[in-house]
């Protein structure tokens, strides 16, 4: 307990005023998917919120908490290892810890890890960094017996352009280079910005580079050059907002919700823009439970899977969008803000890849885990609306019924993207109008299917990369997800998997983008 006194010593009294424990925050416990957004709640609400979880963690927990703020992801691995190194691990922080919806979800922003770490003393903080060393030892002593990561620190966080990668996280890269008791240069920062990315983690990478340094360990900072201080690059993400509703088994709106998102817009030309919405990271179960009504076995079992942020379309392509990169329309049903149809797996990757050759960016189909993610937008029940779907709210053959909703209209035909309201993470026309193609190969259960949120295909390691898809030219079935305007609703569930031959021409089949959160 020593070092956990050490750790609190220079700790500024305010966040440790409160006796009580045990007392979970009230705010967390009523909407957890709040704190998980990259934009930042007032001062006075961050302070209140840290006052809470100090109380409710205690000094020792909220130790080990602090630690954890180093580094964007939360990874259990990784929690574990500091609360062993910092003699802060026992049963009872452990739960708590688990309870946090930062530890739920994978995710600390850093409107949360910034305030955390600049509570810190320097002595604090070099403790937490000899932690994080022997944690890199341990995890490369592991690596030369068995070539596994047991402690891999590597995780996107924000959206970069090309150039920025590999390194770009400002909050950890700041920490480590305090911590280090030296200052960054600009020719030893640019140096390691350039580097190529490496197998292993951030933090060995960043180690590597500073090892050769001979003031790595020195009382006081030996600068050659002039210091700076690295500046994280911005995507230049705005904010919108939207309204979520929730229905019930009749199909009767009983909640709804003001939200925000964040994205961006892709100007593709003569006013057509694209717009992508960041995804926060977190864990799901995918698939449908057993006694989902119209459950088919091949969207079991389920399983946990972990899904790194994104940024992902805010609407299905459309065909102005479609034209503006590809130079024609092949869609059946004309409209510019109509979803753009009739195009095969492969033109969508085509279509991908000549968006990404535009604009620099590595556009590309999600993966199969990443398209429930992001339809689920933190849900567990059939349609992102709740127990069931009107034909006021999707596009879809309403005059079949899924629960005890009355039946609706169908329209046999597309609608104009955006006409129906959209899920939690600002996403619509997740459910109906077309049904979008996503990386994976089908197969007819989870068995075996990857739990890191990337693409399923014939070899895992091929991870859906650009390449590998546009190279693949074979006539396989595909994953659709979805729905369409033609299905009942039992085909537009966030569960409901369809296939189609790589090469078909569907005319209820689109697609929608992603973009990687890349280092």
């Amino acid at each position: 307990m020593a070092l956990v006194e050490h750790l609190h010593a220079e700790r500024d009294a305010r966040f440790f005023r409160s006796e009580r424990r045990d007392v979970f925050p009230a705010s967390l416990g009523e909407q957890p998917r709040r704190w998980l957004e990259p934009r930042s709640p007032n001062p006075e609400t961050v302070s209140a919120l840290l006052q809470q979880i100090s109380d409710f963690l205690g000094k020792t927990g909220y130790a080990w908490f602090s630690a954890c703020a180093v580094y964007p992801e939360i990874r259990w691995q990784l929690t574990l290892g500091l609360g062993d190194k910092l003699n802060c691990l026992n049963e009872e922080t452990l739960t708590k810890l688990a309870r946090l919806p930062w530890f739920r979800y994978g995710y600390m922003p850093n409107w949360l890890r910034e305030p955390l770490l600049a509570q810190l003393a320097p002595s604090q903080r070099q403790a937490i960094y000899a932690a994080l060393e022997a944690l890199f030892q341990t995890a490369k002593d592991k690596i030369a017996t068995d070539d596994q990561l047991s402690i891999a620190l590597d995780g996107p966080l924000l959206p970069v352009r090309e150039q920025d990668k590999p390194i770009n996280e400002s909050v950890f890269l700041t920490f480590m280079a305090d911590s280090l008791a030296f200052e960054v240069s600009e020719k030893f920062y640019k140096k390691l910005v350039s580097s190529p990315a490496q197998p292993l983690s951030l933090l060995s990478r960043l180690r590597k580079r500073v090892l050769s340094l001979p003031s790595l360990f020195s009382s006081s900072p030996t600068v050659s050059e002039p210091a700076i201080s690295p500046t994280p690059q911005s995507p230049g993400l705005s904010v919108f907002e939207f309204e979520v509703v929730t229905v019930n088994k009749r199909g009767k709106i009983i909640k709804q919700q003001r939200h925000q998102a964040e994205y961006y817009s892709e100007d593709l030309g003569n006013g057509v823009m694209l717009e992508m919405v960041l995804i926060p990271g977190g864990r799901f179960m995918m698939g449908s439970p057993e006694n989902e009504k119209d459950r088919l076995s091949f969207e079991g079992p389920q399983h946990e899977v972990i899904v790194k942020p994104f940024l992902m379309g805010k609407y299905p392509i459309t065909q102005a969008q479609w034209i503006a990169v590809m130079g024609n329309n092949p869609s059946k049903l004309k409209g510019d803000n109509l979803p753009v149809e009739n195009v095969s797996w492969h033109d969508g990757v085509e279509f991908c890849k000549r968006l990404s050759d535009k604009t620099g960016k590595a556009y590309r189909l999600p993966s199969e885990s990443e398209w429930e993610y992001a339809c689920r937008a933190g849900t567990t029940t059939p349609f992102y609306f709740g127990d069931t779907i009107t034909s006021d709210l999707a596009n879809y053959d309403g005059k079949y019924t899924y629960a005890s909703e009355p039946k609706g209209v169908s329209r046999s035909e597309t609608t104009e993207v955006g006409s129906f309201p959209p899920n939690a993470f600002g996403l619509y026309d997740m459910h109906g109008n077309v049904w979008e193609w996503c990386a994976d190969l089908w197969h007819d259960s989870y068995d075996g299917a990857p739990t890191d949120g990337g693409a399923w295909l014939e070899n895992k390691s091929d991870k859906g990369t650009l390449d590998y898809l546009i190279n693949c030219n074979e006539t396989k079935l595909r994953l659709l997800r979805g729905g369409s305007f033609i299905n009942g609703p039992n085909f537009c569930r966030a569960a409901r998997r369809g296939r189609d031959s790589s090469d078909d021409h569907d005319w209820n089949n689109g697609f929608r983008g992603c973009v990687d959160l890349a280092l």
